[in-house]
């Protein structure tokens, strides 16, 4: 007897915990300002009520939701047309669409660890699901029947060029592959997408932990005066106030390589700059880049395709890598020209303030700003000089004809 009250005991408590979790996961969704209206002035994110806890549940949930919509257009009993299939697809994952649009906009531009730990983990799970849409048989059933049968429909423009590219895209993500090249293709996508963002996060890891500390104001010349400030706000923000913090974010490293002219600070930060991610570290990109040139191939040859780069430009305006290598042949003549003489410039203007020295990528863009200026200088002399005798001409005819000659 008292073997079976603790056995109900324990399966009562069992079924409270579970509904207390159902309870919990749901009120996780009630609550979080992700899967809700956006009661804001212009429909704003309420970016003062989100968290990072609500981004995987809100990803889940609109995944769900994702789902079920595509599950019911593969499912309806009535014959496909554009309405119901199409345009229904086109319709379809808005809250996902929404999620994602506002996650990733932040992990671009104001992440932190674990922004990048729910990246490093939805990132699998939404090519995942982004797969199950794409190589549903049901459902690109129905849009193939409604493809090849277009010429037949009262198509507008806008309604064909939705059709040909929903099309173009199951076929290009693998819905003509037979079941084993699906599952092939999908386990592709799933690594690539961790990979992307493993990649992506070692370049941002990069940037975001170097500095060139300059603690001495002869170090600064040569550099703007909006430059220099800036610095010295990152250096009070990093707790370096009286110093002048350089990073490698775009604003700080190009007006630093281009105006600093201290000749070894320069150096520096020209080396950080270009051995992003290859410095034998955590944040090391080396064997990443293998594994996704490798898996890029494979995956271009699967679809049939003979590179990667086939398979991206097809959807571009070159539309293959003959025509694109053309165009950059034709360009190349005209523009290696204008190089080597612009070289020369520079070269000419090195020798003049560096004895026995020659342009380098370290030196290039100080000294291509140094010998523009210098040429802007000789041409302003020019042009007053010019200016200044079509002025002087113009009166001594004036005073001519004053004369009657």
């Amino acid at each position: 007897m008292t073997r079976l009250i603790i056995v109900i005991a324990t399966l009562l408590s069992l079924l409270i915990s579970c509904k207390n979790k159902d309870m919990s996961d749901a009120q996780i969704k009630t609550d979080n300002p992700l899967l809700g209206v956006f009661d804001t002035p212009y429909g704003v994110p309420p970016f003062d009520k989100i968290k990072n806890d609500h981004y995987k549940p809100a990803f889940e949930a609109a995944m769900e939701e994702h789902r079920k919509e595509i599950d019911v257009i593969a499912d309806n009993t009535a014959a496909p047309d554009f309405e119901n299939t199409i345009e229904a697809m086109d319709k379809a994952g808005s809250l996902l669409i929404r999620t994602s649009n506002i996650f990733y906009n932040l992990s671009g531009a104001h992440t932190n660890d674990t922004i990048k730990a729910i990246e490093e983990e939805m990132a699998p799970v939404l090519a995942k699901h982004y797969d199950y849409i794409s190589l549903h048989e049901k459902l690109f059933s129905r849009v193939k029947s409604i493809y090849d049968n277009k010429t037949s429909l009262s198509l507008s423009e806008e309604e064909e060029k939705l059709l040909s590219d929903t099309y173009k895209s199951f076929v290009r993500n693998g819905a003509l592959l037979n079941k084993k090249d699906k599952e092939t293709i999908s386990k592709i996508n799933e690594e690539l997408s961790t990979l992307t963002v493993k990649f992506g996060q070692n370049v941002m890891n990069e940037v975001n932990s170097f500095e060139l500390v300059v603690d001495k104001k002869e170090d600064l010349k040569g550099l703007p005066d909006d430059v220099i400030a800036a610095a010295a706000e990152t250096a009070k923000t990093s707790g370096k106030e009286g110093k002048w913090v350089f990073t490698l974010q775009n604003p700080s490293v190009m007006p630093f390589l281009q105006y600093a002219e201290n000749r070894e600070l320069r150096f520096k930060m020209w080396d950080a700059f270009r051995k992003k991610g290859q410095n034998g570290n955590a944040n090391d990109n080396r064997e990443a880049i293998k594994k996704l040139v490798n898996l890029r191939m494979q995956r271009a040859r699967l679809l049939g395709y003979e590179s990667h780069a086939h398979y991206v430009l097809e959807e571009k305006m070159a539309k293959n890598p003959d025509t694109a290598n053309n165009l950059l042949n034709q360009l190349w003549n005209p523009v290696m020209s204008k190089a080597k003489q612009e070289e020369a410039e520079i070269n000419t203007y090195i020798k003049k303030k560096v004895a026995n020295s020659v342009q380098n990528p370290k030196t290039g863009g100080f000294m291509l700003k140094k010998s523009e200026k210098r040429n802007m200088i000789l041409m302003k002399m020019k042009s007053n000089s010019i200016l200044n005798l079509k002025t002087s001409t113009r009166v001594f005819l004036e005073r001519l004809k004053n004369y009657g000659v």
